[in-house]
């Protein structure tokens, strides 16, 4: 067993590599076997230099790496083997940490062997083969059929032309944004925007506060555009409706005078394939869920207006809105933004539950009944048909 899916992964392919039979060696990650037990359990610390120790090994007694180290450690009802790099958990574990007392109750108690009497060294061919099925080996675009590229010169006619005839999302990333060059772009994006075509800008987290970046990001969430930063981005690219691809050294939102070049990608197999490269993919999705949530916060907040009054705060009487925080939706003070008032009232479990019961939602994987539920994180929208469908969105 191992804390981690990847190495259990890495460990099944080496079963199966070795032949090793499947009814008596089992792979898979620790909580996997809560509730289970075997004759002997070897657990994969796997955590080693140069990497931080992950969180699942690191806390205090109260902690997620505790319950996983206690499980980890009582599954075994012959023998328990350990695999670690000794030296570096011992250095870098923090003493409060539950694992630095695992490993100092092992040196106490256990018996330690040290790996190079066991195993030769850390090219093991089989290792080698089992990673390369494991991780997927980068694909070559190769000379692509719809390739063109362009100069500063050219770019932005074309550009603005693509721009016009979308009709499904944009996203455009660019590192930084100029007052200028944003001036030339804002009014396509603006009529995007205004037919309905989601919007995504996503520019680079500023080292030091910008006002003029602040100001010209305010403009474009102004006029729908959906902005993101993310610090030391670099990526010049660009995707239209799944279908075109722009990717280069040309920063879209502030190029100037520079000599920049831009490929323009118009395959769609492999602009799909460029969008999950650089994480765009992902990025619609995480964009779709929170539109997603959004919109189901706002549909709450009305039907718990049907159901009582919303509460005055309890810090300074002013009055509270639905807002959702680590635990699920509360009603929040309206001046949390201008006065920074934190004051918070709970909703009642049951009026919630009525609320959520009220708006009939469809289960978009089954077409099962929406019913709040809740977990160790909080309560949270799930469908009624579980365990057979196991859809749930956050709230």
């Amino acid at each position: 067993m191992a804390p981690y899916r990847a190495q259990t992964r890495l460990l099944q392919h080496l079963v199966e590599q070795y032949e090793l039979p499947g009814d008596k060696v089992e792979t898979a990650t620790v909580h996997r076997f809560q509730g289970n037990e075997k004759d002997m359990v070897i657990f994969d610390l796997v955590d080693g230099p140069p990497f931080k120790i992950g969180k699942l090994l690191t806390g205090t007694p109260v902690s997620e790496a505790t319950r996983i180290l206690n499980v980890a450690c009582t599954r075994a009802k012959g023998k328990l083997v350990i695999v670690a790099h000794h030296d570096y958990l011992s250095q870098r574990a923090s003493t409060d940490d539950s694992l630095t007392t695992l490993l100092q109750h092992l040196e106490q108690h256990g018996k330690l062997i040290d790996a190079r009497t066991v195993v030769q060294d850390y090219a093991d061919p089989a290792v080698i083969t089992a990673l390369d099925a494991v991780i997927p080996v980068p694909r070559q675009l190769g000379n692509p059929e719809g390739a063109t590229h362009f100069n500063e010169g050219n770019f932005y006619p074309a550009f603005l032309r693509d721009l016009q005839d979308a009709a499904g999302e944009v996203v455009i990333f660019s590192p930084f944004i100029a007052e200028r060059r944003l001036a030339e772009v804002i009014t396509y994006l603006r009529r995007l925007v205004d037919r309905g075509v989601p919007v995504i800008v996503v520019t680079r987290e500023p080292q030091e506060p910008s006002r003029v970046t602040d100001k010209l990001i305010q403009q474009l969430s102004a006029k729908g555009v959906n902005v993101l930063r993310r610090g030391g981005l670099h990526e010049k690219l660009a995707f239209v409706d799944r279908k075109i691809a722009w990717f280069g050294s040309l920063n879209i939102l502030s190029q100037s005078r520079s000599s920049e070049l831009m490929i323009r990608l118009s395959q769609p197999e492999l602009v799909e394939k460029l969008m999950e490269f650089s994480g765009t993919v992902y990025l619609l999705r995480k964009t779709q869920e929170e539109s997603g949530r959004q919109s189901r916060l706002v549909k709450l907040s009305e039907s718990l207006k049907k159901l009582m009054a919303f509460p005055p705060c309890p810090q300074c009487s002013r009055p509270t809105e639905i807002r959702t925080g680590k635990y699920g939706p509360f009603w929040g003070c309206t001046s949390y933004q201008d006065a920074k008032c934190k004051g918070l009232v709970n909703i009642p479990r049951r009026v919630l539950e009525l609320a959520v019961q009220n708006l009939e939602l469809a289960c978009p994987d089954c077409g099962g009944k929406v019913i709040l539920k809740s977990g160790r994180k909080g309560v949270f929208l799930g469908c009624s048909r579980y365990p057979d469908c196991r859809r749930t969105d956050s709230l």
